[in-house]
């Protein structure tokens, strides 16, 4: 299927889409390989159709996770633009899903966003535990920021225990 069929298939769909629904759709990005770069601005979208877009994204990087890291460049990139009310947590969902494999050029701004949300007591608990996921694996690449999780983990067990 050509990509913009797809895309408008897509933007029709996605609003009130089911889980079965975003597994066809994701499966037929896949087989048509589709580049999220080119369905990137359905971010843009007014809520649902942007929300569940972002819902799509997660299931497409749980069926090919080598897609993972273009997913989360396009979601670090519209970010401020997009009305999904999480996004947070897609992008901290999606640096988990790339684990070690986080592109080069963006592994020190999303390290800094998931260190930030996971120490920020307002953030989702969502959101922190996909935060937590992901810098557990690079902690493993990177040991020298294990000591800075230890401590945020610390200050949040002793915050809970007060």
């Amino acid at each position: 299927m050509k990509a913009s069929l797809l895309k408008a298939k897509i933007r029709r769909t996605i609003g009130t889409s089911d889980s079965r629904v975003r597994e066809y759709l994701a499966l037929q990005v896949l087989e048509a390989k589709i580049p999220i770069s080119g369905l990137a601005d359905i971010l843009l979208d007014v809520h649902p159709v942007s929300t569940r877009f972002s819902w799509l994204l997660g299931d497409i990087a749980m069926r090919a996770p080598h897609r993972s890291p273009e997913i989360l460049a396009i979601c670090l990139e519209y970010r401020h633009r997009t009305p999904v009310k999480d996004m947070e947590r897609v992008i901290a969902r999606q640096a988990y899903l790339s684990g070690t494999q986080i592109p080069d050029a963006l592994e020190e701004i999303v390290i800094d966003h998931l260190f930030e949300w996971l120490a920020d007591p307002q953030s989702t608990k969502s959101t922190r535990h996909y935060a937590h996921k992901a810098l557990n694996i690079l902690c493993e690449k990177h040991p020298a920021l294990q000591p800075e999780l230890d401590l945020i983990l610390e200050e949040q067990n002793s915050r809970s225990g007060q």
